[in-house]
């Protein structure tokens, strides 16, 4: 474990040396490009998919043939059928060779040999170079690191012309048992200096393809979804399915969910868990479901590893079981089976039952497989709701422009049903309601629905929309800390019209506040320049006046349907703070003789207007270990750190939160720590981790 993070921590110090510390090398799939069929064997047929790689980071991307610095390169199939997203076949591991340097997704600086892919240059394996069958396998590569043994060390005979392509059983592409199914084709690069730099988690895309009825052949439809895995396909299929995705521990996952009703109380659940790269594999699903409710039928599927691999890793199926108000499906622990059935990088698996409930809004655990810190993580899903009052299901909420409306299915005979929103209750309607309509300002709102029996309440369910009248100016809640010279409030603005200029007026306390300025860069300043810009700051107000262009034809910064920074408000905080102090700032009419107005060709609007909330604290609020200051915790916080001590980069906003072992001081053994936690299972950064907080420990690093 030591060697391998001295070995990570080590190739980090290189690549910042080469200059990767704010980009790096960024590989994606920018095509899938063309197809190979060859034919059945033992009841599998044989697939492969080519795919052509684009470099859209800032450095090129190591293409080292013979070494383990080059990408590898993954297939897979899955199925879309009944509600039911399948993944039904995989592929091994093309290892890349040389890198030619072609132009599919940008303008290419080609790299003069074939060691590396240039910035933004693309390089195309054909289906025939991917199906080869002299491809390694998945079980030694790494996909959060992108480290790999080269040569690989597993190599099994080849037995068949199914062995080690995308090999798909014949049951899931028969047109008489695959009725109205959808097929989709992924392909997905891992390599190690683009998983150093932290770019990791878009290296799979995905496109759709046709099977003939007769010869099972395959063919490419529509476009490639680029940064995209298949599981994306699914919800973009289904406006049913919720989609989730979280990044935990350098690795990435998804989730989906579909709930269907199928008959007046039996519905079924499906679920979707897919590991784009995380090592450490999952080994346990689980959801709350009740233990009286009745469920049936449960299920689960898996693609099957193949060529040998299968000894290296099982494919036997989890097993489920019902416990303390639980369902979960698992398969073996690492300690006593390292081969086990675990959710590794590159796969989806399936879980699925019936219930005699509908669905409430909830948390699904996922256990890790490989040993760490933490154990397990969570997600967001749906599951049954196990309350004495069975809870409304299938809930729509629709903007309206000038309000919003919500549907809804009765699961019960109610005595009443209670709407609220942002947990205030707003309106109660008989048992049998199943609509409810209001008009409402522009915002952000959540409505839940309460049904209620006797005295007995469900379980509530409801939708989060953004409603959306004809346009709005917003200043987003922030927090700021005493004695800083630079908090910013970003105001925001959205409309159903074109809009060429607009003028703003914002007033604040000024016990706390003291305005500074109006930064308008990278927002007036990205479409080109105003022809006009001004602002004004008064003893307790702000005004803000932008016009693009002064005559026809009028430039828009603003377009329908759009939401743009318009620019950011800067304050000075003096005083002394009170942790958790709040202050309001408003748009408010008539200061400095300035209005809030947009303006377009054919008239002026007055906007809708929203505040914002500034929480202050009497010293920075910072995440041990957010070296970068980007509010998360990854690999990029390594390499800025790194490329700060070694390679004169540009310091820290925070110097606490580059100290991740909280001694004091900023130095090396910090990023070796951050690079353990993240990939070696190792110890986490000091307080305050993981939510946002002070620093415990008084010391004199500095903290913008």
């Amino acid at each position: 474990m030591a060697q391998q993070s001295k070995f990570l921590s080590a190739i980090a110090i290189c690549l910042f040396m080469a200059g990767s510390a704010f980009g790096g090398a960024d590989v994606i799939v920018g095509e899938l490009m063309d197809v190979a069929n060859y034919g059945t064997a033992n009841g599998y047929y044989a697939y492969a998919i080519g795919t052509e790689s684009c470099n859209i980071g800032d450095v090129p991307l190591n293409w080292i043939a013979q070494t383990a610095e080059h990408p590898v390169i993954g297939q897979n199939m899955y199925r879309l059928m009944n509600g039911r997203f399948e993944h039904i076949g995989m592929s091994w591991l093309k290892h890349g060779f040389t890198a030619l340097q072609n132009a599919t997704c940008q303008p290419c600086t080609a790299n003069p040999t074939g060691n590396a892919l240039g910035v933004g240059c693309s390089d195309p394996y054909v289906a025939s170079l991917n199906g080869s069958q002299n491809n390694g396998p998945r079980t030694e590569v790494n996909a959060t690191t992108g480290v790999f043994p080269y040569p690989y060390v597993f190599n099994p005979p080849v037995m068949d012309l199914t062995n080690r392509r995308v090999r798909v059983h014949e049951d899931n592409l028969d047109p008489l048992l695959n009725v109205g199914a959808q097929y989709f084709v992924e392909g997905q690069y891992v390599t190690l200096d683009d998983a150093v730099a932290g770019n990791h988690h878009n290296n799979a895309s995905h496109r759709s393809i046709d099977v003939n009825p007769t010869t099972y052949q395959i063919s490419l439809t529509g476009v490639t979804e680029r940064e995209e895995p298949a599981i994306v396909a699914w919800a973009t299929a289904d406006p049913t399915v919720q989609l989730e995705e979280v990044t935990v521990g350098g690795g990435k996952f998804y989730l989906g969910t579909r709930v269907e009703q199928l008959a007046p109380t039996l519905w079924q659940y499906e679920y979707a868990l897919f590991n784009l790269n995380s090592d450490r594999s999952a080994r346990a699903f689980t959801l709350p479901v009740a233990a009286g409710l009745t469920v049936t039928n449960i299920g689960f599927h898996a693609p099957e590893y193949h060529s040998g691999e299968e000894t290296e890793h099982e494919n036997t199926a989890w097993v489920s079981s019902r416990a303390n108000d639980q369902m979960k499906w698992e398969t073996g622990n690492f300690a006593t089976n390292p081969n086990a059935n675990s959710l590794a990088w590159g796969t989806l698996y399936n879980y699925r039952f019936t219930c005699n409930a509908p669905p409430v809004n909830t948390i699904a655990s996922i256990e890790y497989f490989k040993p760490g810190t933490p154990t397990s993580f969570s997600m967001f899903t749906q599951a049954p709701d196990g309350s004495a009052v069975a809870a409304v299901s299938q809930v729509f909420c629709t903007n309206l422009g000038t309000g919003m409306e919500m549907s809804w299915v009765n699961n019960d005979t109610y005595d009443n049903i209670t709407i609220r929103r942002d947990n205030v209750t707003i309106a109660t309607l008989a048992g049998t309601a199943t609509t409810f309509a209001e008009s409402i300002a522009s915002g952000a709102y959540n409505y839940q629905i309460v049904a209620t029996i006797g005295t007995d309440n469900s379980s509530p369910n409801g939708c989060t929309l953004t409603v959306g009248l004809t346009h709005a100016l917003t200043m987003d809640d922030v927090s700021g800390f005493a004695g800083q010279s630079g908090l910013e409030v970003p105001v925001k603005a959205s409309s159903i019209a074109v809009i060429s200029s607009y003028t703003f007026a914002v007033q604040y306390p000024t016990d706390r506040l003291t305005a500074a300025s109006v930064d308008y860069t990278g927002s007036v300043a990205a479409l080109g320049g105003a022809d006009f810009m001004d602002f004004q700051l008064g003893a307790d107000y702000v005004t803000g006046s932008v016009t693009m262009d002064t005559m026809p034809p009028l430039t828009a910064p603003l377009l329908p349907g759009t939401d743009m920074l318009f620019g950011k408000l800067v304050f000075s905080v003096a005083g002394v703070v009170v942790d958790g102090e709040t202050r309001q700032l408003d748009f408010v009419d008539g200061l400095g003789g300035v209005n809030n107005e947009f303006l377009s060709s054919v008239g002026s609007f007055s906007p809708f207007t929203f505040g914002s909330t500034v929480t202050l604290f009497d010293s920075p609020m910072f995440l041990r270990g957010d070296c970068n200051s980007d509010g998360g915790i990854s690999l990029p916080d390594a390499i800025f750190m790194l490329n700060y001590l070694f390679a004169f980069g540009v310091p820290p906003s925070c110097f606490s939160g580059c100290d991740v072992d909280d001694n004091g001081a900023v130095q090396l053994p910090d990023a070796i720590i951050l690079l353990n936690y993240l990939f070696s299972q190792g110890a986490p950064p000091a307080s305050p981790f993981p939510v946002a907080g002070a620093d415990p420990t008084p010391d004199t690093l500095i903290c913008l």
